[in-house]
């Protein structure tokens, strides 16, 4: 059965003789027509969804917002999360007013995606509170003509993302060094 060892069947297809060959063709051939583009990508599964998503977003990122935008409310609120989170492809201002609008969502997993991208655009309210979080957590010093930055974390300190924005911030001062 060459369809139950597909991936051996396409490697080896010429040892299997004239059958393997020609399976081999029609299954890479019906492949490449099975491929998802904007009237077919919404039928996928979510992570092929997101994929194409973020594939579109490195070659048109305009495009694939308002791809996006048009569809958005019809997916269930775990969708909708992962797929706001697949705008950090080719992120830029232009998004800002549909991050806007999803961080209003009734869904917090919605809520929180959209305020994450939104955290990444400098400039906007969300980039300035996590900014000022992290900031006020990092220490700068000069010990023995060394300069010393630390990051002193609450005792409670349960979000791990704050030391990936802490790193995030730092890092102007380390160039600065």
């Amino acid at each position: 059965d060459l369809a139950a060892c597909d991936w051996f069947t396409r490697c080896y297809a010429e040892e299997f003789g004239r059958y393997g060959v020609e399976w081999s063709a029609r299954k890479q051939s019906a492949d490449r027509n099975e491929r998802p583009d904007d009237t077919t990508w919404l039928a996928e599964k979510l992570s092929s969804k997101t994929a194409y998503l973020e594939k579109r977003r490195r070659a048109d990122p305009e495009g694939a917002r308002v791809l996006l935008e048009a569809v958005v409310e019809s997916q269930p609120a775990n969708a909708k999360a992962e797929l706001v989170r697949a705008l950090e492809t080719g992120l830029s201002p232009e998004d800002i007013p549909f991050l806007e609008e999803m961080a209003g969502d009734r869904a917090a997993s919605v809520r929180t995606a959209a305020m994450s991208v939104l955290g990444q655009i400098i400039g906007t309210a969300a980039y300035e509170a996590r900014y000022r979080n992290v900031a006020s957590h990092i220490k700068q010093a000069v010990k023995s003509k060394r300069h010393v930055i630390s990051l002193e974390l609450p005792a409670s300190f349960a979000d791990p993302t704050v030391v990936r924005d802490a790193l995030l911030v730092a890092w102007p001062l380390f160039r600065g060094l």
